[in-house]
């Protein structure tokens, strides 16, 4: 969708999509991460184990892998919307 209106830049827009699209979902997490953590307890193995092991806390260790999906979400999506780009450069014939 993002690809049909922008002409250039794509992997930008979409990296930054990506980012914005992770990082208030992770946020929403660590603000009810009390929550979360009582509804989600397969969900939440990796953030407890990673507290444990290096002495912090579940939100800080949310906050950790957050930021890690994050940056990993947003250069898969920049690059889903790089491809869509050149497809709709090919077709459009910009």
């Amino acid at each position: 969708m993002l690809a049909r209106f922008i002409e250039r830049r794509h992997f930008l827009h979409g990296m930054l999509v990506g980012l914005i699209s992770t990082a208030w979902s992770v946020l929403i997490c660590i603000t009810l991460w009390e929550s979360y953590v009582a509804h989600h307890t397969d969900g939440t193995d990796p953030y407890t184990k990673l507290a444990k092991v290096y002495g912090i806390t579940v939100p800080r260790a949310m906050l950790f892998l957050g930021m890690f999906n994050a940056l990993l979400s947003a250069v898969v999506t920049g690059a889903f919307t790089h491809a869509a780009g050149k497809i709709m450069h090919k077709v459009r014939g910009w």
